[in-house]
């Protein structure tokens, strides 16, 4: 019987799953991964490196503005206005992202290229990447007065309590969440 159980599960696993039942099962039923063998970047490693963008952007106008939606959004404003300051704002975010995630070898303690192929390749397509996304996400925070309050927050301490009552059962969901938002006027 279903009732009174308790089913733990993460945003992304659930994610995962709807994406490709199969993979999923490879992963997390059977421990199966994709073959590294360092030839090249996976794309799960890419993906990691913008998500790392993404959070060091939002933090960064987190803590610049102190959480304050009218100095977010007069920064975001700024970035977004001033082509040469966006470049530098995505240069930075680039650097801070790789600098802790990036294969060893590849770039400095400070997020620089060391590696002429990397640099080519993965860090361009980088920065090309997120230059691209975030230009839009940034401009729907200024649009809508969303202002990050937290990026990767673990879900189930704290504030961050996600339980759903279903069919007897309760989902409970675990993990992280990439960024959750504060609207203060509401």
């Amino acid at each position: 019987s279903s009732k009174n159980k308790v089913i733990y599960a993460s945003v992304s696993s659930i994610e995962n799953f709807r994406d490709c039942a199969f993979r999923f099962m490879m992963d997390k039923q059977l421990r199966i991964r994709e073959r590294d063998d360092n030839t090249k970047i996976m794309t799960n490693l890419l993906g990691t490196l913008i998500h790392g963008m993404f959070e060091a952007a939002y933090r960064t106008l987190r803590d610049e503005s102190g959480k304050d939606p009218e100095i977010f959004r007069q920064k975001a404003k700024e970035i977004l206005d001033n082509d040469i300051k966006y470049g530098e704002f995505a240069d930075k975010c680039l650097k801070e992202a790789v600098a802790s995630r990036a294969v060893y070898g590849s770039v400095d303690s400070e997020g620089n290229p060391k590696d002429k192929v990397f640099e080519m390749d993965t860090y361009a397509k980088l920065r090309r990447m997120f230059t691209k996304m975030f230009r839009d996400v940034l401009t729907d925070s200024y649009n809508t007065g969303f202002v990050p309050e937290g990026v990767e927050a673990q879900i189930g301490k704290g504030d961050l309590v996600l339980n759903i009552p279903y069919d007897g059962m309760e989902l409970k969901f675990t993990g992280f969440i990439d960024r959750y938002d504060v609207r203060t006027d509401e």
